[in-house]
C-alpha cells in the first residue's frame, strides 16, 4: 500500500501533472508515514485524485 501511494504522490509526478502542489502533500505524507500526525483522510482524497488521473491518462 505504501509503495502504491508513494508512486502516486511522488514529487516529480505531482510537478509533471501540474494540478497539485507537491510541497504540502509531501510534508503531510512524511508526517503520516512517521506517525507524527494523522493525515489519512486528506491524503486518501489526494491519492484517489491521483489514481483517477492515472486511469484517465492510460485510457482505462
Amino acid at each position: 500500500m505504501v509503495k502504491w501511494a508513494e508512486d502516486l504522490i511522488a514529487k516529480e509526478r505531482l510537478r509533471r501533472e501540474g494540478f497539485l502542489d507537491p510541497t504540502p502533500i509531501r510534508a503531510k505524507w512524511s508526517e503520516q508515514v512517521s506517525g507524527r500526525c494523522h493525515w489519512h483522510h486528506q491524503l486518501w482524497i489526494i491519492l484517489m485524485v491521483q489514481s483517477w488521473l492515472s486511469a484517465e491518462g492510460s485510457g482505462a
